[in-house]
């Protein structure tokens, strides 16, 4: 930790640029998409709950958006000898914003699908497996979020090492494994 203690952010560069940069570039597409989506939906007057559902995830990913660009200046991909302990404080809750908000969003836009798929299956099968698939990414989001706030206490323990106690960094690997997992298999 070379920084300086009174620098409070950075200019991103190497990892934290790319992230910057994809993060910025797949934007102006996904909302392109989103109010082509919605504003066609309510022209026709079809406007429905997966609508809902998935403008609701498409406002959740632009929080995840800011999040990561604002995190990126708090040293989000960046080396440690760029950052003191102030960025490395800021840097860690942007983490846990992250995960939090994009789990949130993921859950959103995955239900918008099942209940679009469950509007035009009509096959029983597929119906079925419509829903397995709601609940198992529903399940294993909840259990995600629950987990990311109960993981320490106080939740500012997270980005604040002096604020509690954490659990153990397994903790958090098997949460990153469950949520990876369930979006892979509900895919």
């Amino acid at each position: 930790m070379a920084a300086s203690p009174d620098v409070t952010s950075i200019t991103p560069q190497g990892l934290g640029l790319v992230l910057l940069i994809v993060t910025l570039f797949l934007t102006p597409p996904s909302t392109i998409v989103v109010a082509l989506r919605c504003g066609i939906r309510l022209k026709h007057g079809v406007f429905s709950t997966d609508d809902v559902l998935m403008l609701v995830g498409w406002m959740l990913f632009m929080v995840v958006v800011g999040v990561v660009s604002k995190g990126c200046y708090y040293g989000l991909g960046a080396k440690d000898e760029r950052l003191n302990g102030y960025l490395v404080e800021k840097s860690k809750l942007h983490i846990w914003l992250f995960q939090t908000f994009y789990c949130s969003s993921l859950v959103f836009i995955k239900a918008s699908i099942c209940v679009t798929l469950l509007r035009i299956a009509v096959i029983k099968t597929h119906r079925i497996i419509t829903w397995v698939t709601l609940t198992a990414s529903c399940i294993s989001t909840l259990i995600v979020i629950i987990g990311l706030f109960a993981m320490c206490r106080p939740v500012q323990a997270n980005w604040d090492k002096s604020a509690g106690t954490c659990s153990p960094p397994i903790v958090i690997t098997s949460l990153s494994y469950l949520v990876s997992a369930a979006a892979v298999a509900t895919d």
